[in-house]
């Protein structure tokens, strides 16, 4: 009989087979110069977990259903119950797992829990939980709840870090695929001094851009930092795959690389320190140098007969025989007619293979020494490393290959060490739940006999370094994303050797909507979004920062998210407007729209749509316009009717009814708008509508 783990598996080869048609195609694009699209962390997600939709109700204390719980799952997902207290909630789920644990966290706060185990089908698709039944202080008070929305850090994966002095004094630098870092603008690549992120001038701002490698290396006018990934641009100026940031201004590196760059490092093979850069097979300015090419400060240059393959990893190593450079591929290469099964030293004038290598990829590569002596750690794909058993992780001491105990339960992305207090031990990320046969949620360390957990925390860990930030060196884990336990950390996180802190604060979830409104104390900036709770408080979608802290708007919305935010006085006095895909205000309903006096909440009529909830009927855009009949509250979206008729998607409001647009905008197959603002092209004030339609008017 096939087991639930086995015929997952056997679903995954299937689908496996057709991401290796594209990861083929992706490589043959990058070696003929092509820049590939960055689907590597996606297709290796796909390829470790299946899909898996979970239903059920979830219920108040008293037996009611319970309308706008956040369900979320420790697979990661999350979905808010609607007025039956039903929820569907997608997610993820390892392929190793034999059970999920699913939380649901009431309206009210999160001193209204319930949570369940809930165990998997053998293969993907529908799983049915048990009703959900919330209560005060209920025993099972997870002090982690996954998914929970966004929280501070970077809005993207972070695949690298290091740190680098630009002169204003030690700092973590971050890259990988964000466009935000702590609420700054830093496109994929951002700076942490400690206690704020900043920007590295306008980064890598074209689309699919990603930075997947940075490192320091000085080329003779002093210390600079060096990122890799795939990218045209680095601060406006033209740089292909490779820049320099000199801690002002970005440059190039000669004609920089054809493809990608997954990895950096700095080795002397005897000429004098340089800058090797790995990745897919390309040419460097314009010498043809397969996947490794070295970087002298002024020039390029090819290593022997090169390497065609991937690579994902570079170190330095000194195994007895000298200081080495060693490259961790994505696939067996052959170097002096010797095949190295995906990992190879360079010792700057030929490649030798590391015994009979892995049998599959190496993602990271370190060194460490656990007591005996320096060795080399590798961590990838790999179930055996030469003719040992080691699973994802193996020790290279210079002759022979060691397993870590049992090994991990699956890829490792990222290794580092560092002194804890306790004396040095080796950190190990990646998408494991085990390690050395115990619980370990994606990151774990190894003091040379045995592994232990650090805390707890879902996504994936790309990317681990050190840095001390004034208060004592610590350990820095990015992710995809990484979310610590009993803090708030988006994507990049903090761990000081005993516990888990957050790098900034601010609000639990994304926010889709801003605008400024006096509500008779003064302006203040109002916030929409997806987010439940900010600095600390309650907020349920919508908040108010007064200059130095966040305040409720009295039962925030619920049922769905806000998208958008505009001021408005409908005769009664300016007051705030809100727009999304919530049923409700204030604990009272209110169809997609609703009004905040500066006290409380009040609908605009049956508000807009169907009595539905949706996520496919929203109201996505506000603006105010004075059409000739006076100012009116403009409402542009996706809805199926309002006052029981048949509408587009563009409404005005008058203070007291909503009032359908002439013909409105229309379109095959339905029509929504995104956008809405008021301009004056020289004939008068004209309201501009932008979405996807077909029609306007006839």
């Amino acid at each position: 009989m096939i087991s639930r783990v086995t015929s997952r598996r056997i679903g995954l080869v299937l689908s496996s087979r057709v991401l290796l048609v594209a990861l083929a195609l992706g490589h043959l694009a990058s070696a003929q110069g092509v820049v590939p699209f960055e689907h590597d962390a996606e297709l290796e997600r796909l390829e470790s977990t299946v899909a898996l939709t979970f239903e059920g109700f979830v219920n108040e204390p008293d037996g009611a259903p319970a309308d706008g719980a956040v369900v979320v799952s420790s697979a990661g997902g999350q979905a808010v119950t609607n007025s039956n207290g039903r929820f569907r909630l997608e997610a993820r789920v390892p392929v190793e797992a034999e059970s999920v644990q699913v939380t649901a966290v009431g309206r009210a706060g999160r001193d209204l829990l319930a949570s369940v185990r809930v165990s998997l089908p053998a293969s993907s698709g529908s799983v049915i939980v048990a009703p959900l039944r919330l209560a005060q202080g209920s025993t099972c008070s997870p002090s982690w709840l996954p998914t929970f929305g966004g929280e501070p850090g970077t809005n993207g994966t972070v695949y690298a870090l290091t740190k680098f002095d630009d002169g204003g004094g030690p700092a973590l630098y971050a890259g990988g695929a964000f466009t935000d870092a702590g609420g700054v603008t830093a496109n994929r690549i951002a700076k942490w001094d400690g206690s704020s992120w900043a920007a590295l001038g306008s980064g890598m701002t074209e689309a699919y851009n990603t930075v997947w490698a940075l490192t320091v290396f000085d080329d003779g006018a002093g210390p600079a930092l060096y990122a890799g990934g795939n990218f045209t641009t680095a601060g406006g100026v033209a740089a292909s795959n490779i820049a320099k940031w000199d801690g002002s201004s970005w440059s190039a590196l000669g004609g920089g690389r054809s493809s990608l760059v997954r990895a950096l490092t700095v080795f002397d093979d005897g000429a004098g320190p340089a800058l090797y850069a790995g990745g897919f097979s390309s040419s460097v300015g314009g010498v043809q140098a397969d996947s490794l090419a070295k970087w002298d400060g002024t020039s390029w240059a090819a290593l022997g007969s090169g390497v065609k393959t991937t690579i994902h990893a570079l170190t330095v190593f000194d195994d007895g025989g000298g200081a080495a450079l060693y490259a961790g591929t994505k696939y067996s290469f052959v170097v002096t007619g010797v095949a190295a099964n995906f990992i190879a030293k360079w010792d700057g004038s030929s490649w030798a293979p590391l015994g009979r290598g892995m049998d599959n990829e190496v993602n990271a590569l370190t060194v460490f020494d656990d007591g005996e002596g320096p060795a080399l750690y590798a961590g990838g794909n790999f179930k055996n490393a030469g003719l040992v058993a080691a699973k994802y992780i193996a020790k290279w001491d210079g002759s022979s290959w060691a397993a870590l105990d049992s090994g991990l339960g699956l890829n490792v992305y990222a290794l580092t060490s560092l002194d804890d207090g306790g004396g040095p031990v080796l950190y190990a990320g990646g998408i494991f739940t085990t390690a050395g046969g115990m619980t370990a949620s994606r990151i774990a360390k190894w003091d040379g006999s045995s592994w232990a957990a650090l805390g707890n925390g879902t996504g994936t860990v790309r990317a681990l370094t050190v840095f001390d930030d004034g208060s004592g060196t610590a350990l820095y884990a990015g992710a995809t994303p990484y979310k610590a336990v009993g803090v708030t950390a988006k994507n990049v996180a903090k761990w000081d050797g005993s516990s888990w802190e957050a790098l900034g604060s601010g609000v639990s979830g994304r926010v889709q909507a801003l605008t400024v409104f006096d509500d008779g104390s003064g302006p203040a900036l109002y916030a929409g979004g997806q987010f439940r709770g900010a600095g600390g408080v309650t907020v349920d979608h919508i908040a108010k920062w007064s200059g130095s802290n966040w305040v409720a708007l009295g039962g925030g919305v619920s049922g769905g998210l806000v998208y958008a935010l505009t001021v408005f006085d409908d005769g009664g006095g300016p007051a705030l407007f809100a727009g999304g895909t919530f049923m409700r205000a204030g604990g009272a309903a209110a169809r997609r729209i609703a009004k905040w006096d500066g006290s409380s909440w009040r609908a605009l009529g049956s508000g807009i749509g169907s009595e539905k909830a949706s996520i496919y009927q929203y109201v996505k855009a506000l603006t105010v316009f004075d059409d000739g009949g006076g100012p009116a509250l403009y409402a542009g979206g996706a809805f199926k009717s309002t006052l029981g008729q048949s509408v587009n998607p563009l409404m005005k409001w008058d203070g007291s009814s909503w009032v359908a647009l002439g013909g409105g905008l229309g379109g095959i197959g339905g029509s929504n708008v995104f956008a809405l603002t008021v301009f004056d092209d020289g004939a008068g004030l004209a309201l501009y509508a932008r979405g996807n339609f077909t029609s306007a008017g006839s």
